[in-house]
């Protein structure tokens, strides 16, 4: 490693098996490791692409996935509402948590009816499997606070909104119910005033770090392929805002990242 010695890294959510990564995948992983990455949870957003995310995994002891079904493919996805399917392989040993569910308003690639019927479905098989659900919400949050709120009262679960871009409300009905925040390079960027202030006061053990690569590079990388190496910069972005050194950063992020993904531990 070339950074600090002492630091190991999480990317707590990135999408290994996209083609501009997964490619050139032992590259990827060199170049995460020499910038202090040291483990990874490969994000899935279809059961129909999940063999490739399980493959991954497989094959390299410090990657685990998750098994679910993104707001934009709830339309499409052939298990979009089938419980049974989806808890089925989010008991497979390597996968440590439910989604990417939740909700996109911004696109119309699916109808509003199925993506809550699918967020929904997803929300049941956390609550009765115990593995926390990796949650995406743009441009929702008043349904998203309502959904999670009402559930949550009904059954608990965890989970984490990742890529976090909704509001201050949104980030304290979240952090009421025991959920995590994760940071993207979103956060790095100029006109992200309210996450970065919501991102310096998340309470320490409540926040995570993250790359969603292939997508949203932080500053100074803006414009190129994003990849897992990056989470150094959010980390130490993420530093600076809260005014702590980047070795708790480092270590902060860690262990809520091993305290949601529980079964990252058993391996």
């Amino acid at each position: 490693m070339n950074k600090l010695q002492n630091i190991k890294l999480i990317d707590s959510h990135c999408h290994l098996d996209y083609e501009q990564i997964y490619d050139d995948l032992d590259n990827i992983i060199y170049r995460a490791n020499q910038n202090n990455v040291t483990e990874f949870i490969s994000i899935c957003t279809t059961l129909t692409g999940l063999r490739k995310i399980k493959e991954i995994s497989k094959r390299y002891k410090f990657i685990w996935h998750t098994a679910g079904i993104h707001p934009h493919k709830a339309g499409i996805d052939e298990f979009s509402t089938n419980f049974e399917k989806i808890k089925e392989y989010c008991l497979e040993k390597k996968c440590v948590g439910v989604g990417e569910a939740g909700l996109d308003y911004y696109y119309d690639f699916s109808s509003k009816k199925d993506q809550l019927n699918c967020f929904e479905t997803q929300i049941n098989v956390s609550q009765t499997i115990n593995k926390p659900i990796v949650i995406h919400s743009r441009d929702a949050d008043k349904d998203m606070e309502e959904i999670l709120t009402s559930n949550y009262n009904e059954n608990p679960f965890n989970g984490v909104l990742h890529c976090f871009t909704g509001s201050k409300k949104l980030a304290k009905a979240a952090l009421d119910i025991g959920f995590y925040i994760s940071f993207s390079g979103i956060v790095t960027f100029k006109n992200s005033k309210e996450i970065q202030e919501i991102a310096s006061y998340v309470p320490s053990d409540r926040y995570l770090i993250e790359t969603d690569a292939p997508f949203l590079s932080p500053v100074p990388f803006r414009g190129k392929t994003n990849e897992p190496k990056n989470t150094y910069f959010v980390a130490e972005f993420i530093s600076k805002l809260r005014n702590i050194s980047l070795d708790i950063v480092a270590n902060q992020t860690r262990n809520n990242t091993l305290s949601l993904f529980s079964n990252m531990r058993q391996d």
